[in-house]
């Protein structure tokens, strides 16, 4: 019995493990993963199969279509189509209208200080200014700042209230009343450039 038993277990084992024991051309580490759509022992397709190799009639026919570049650099100026490598730009209407929101630079107004000293006539305003150009030796620029009909008398340019209050405090001797306002100021007002600096555009 066990001599039968063991002819069954030899013969099933040739018989069953045969196939499953070789290995075939493949290494051992290929069954550890899963095999893909293609299979590495196939050969890849040629590249050079897949190119279309266009006739004499299609390229005299890109060549009407794309004319060649002029030597001025304004290559492709005439052509009805986009040549090749060129690119559009296709900019929403939204986008392109914010160009328009842009402000030329003289009318950029920065914000910032100045210290009035006057409010009232034009001719009493003028004389007033002549006066403090004249008599009077301030550190600061003087304005006729035009307040429909009045007319009012300031001084300086300050970006910040702190030094609008300290020129107030230096003037308060002689104007008491002097106020400090807001101004909207030019950038070369708000940034003077001194006299021996050279300013680039």
């Amino acid at each position: 019995m066990r001599l039968q038993f063991a002819w069954i277990l030899v013969l099933g084992g040739v018989l069953f493990t045969g196939p499953l024991a070789a290995q075939g051309d493949a290494p051992w580490w290929r069954s550890l993963f899963p095999q893909s759509g293609v299979s590495v022992e196939e050969p890849l397709p040629d590249a050079q199969e897949d190119i279309e190799v266009p006739s004499e009639k299609e390229d005299a026919a890109d060549s009407e279509s794309y004319p060649a570049p002029s030597d001025d650099g304004s290559a492709f100026a005439d052509a009805g189509r986009m040549p090749q490598g060129s690119v559009h730009w296709g900019v929403p209407v939204a986008i392109q209208e914010l160009d328009s929101l842009l402000v030329p630079e003289d009318e950029v107004r920065i914000p910032g200080f100045r210290v009035q000293l006057f409010m009232g006539r034009l001719d009493s305003a003028r004389s007033l200014r002549h006066h403090l150009q004249d008599n009077l030796d301030l550190p600061f620029d003087v304005h006729l700042t035009r307040y429909p009909p009045v007319f009012g008398l300031q001084v300086g340019d300050f970006r910040t209230a702190l030094a609008a209050h300290r020129a107030k405090k230096s003037l308060s001797g002689l104007f008491p009343d002097a106020l400090v306002v807001p101004a909207e100021l030019t950038p070369e007002e708000a940034y003077p450039v001194g006299a021996d600096c050279i300013r680039t555009p």
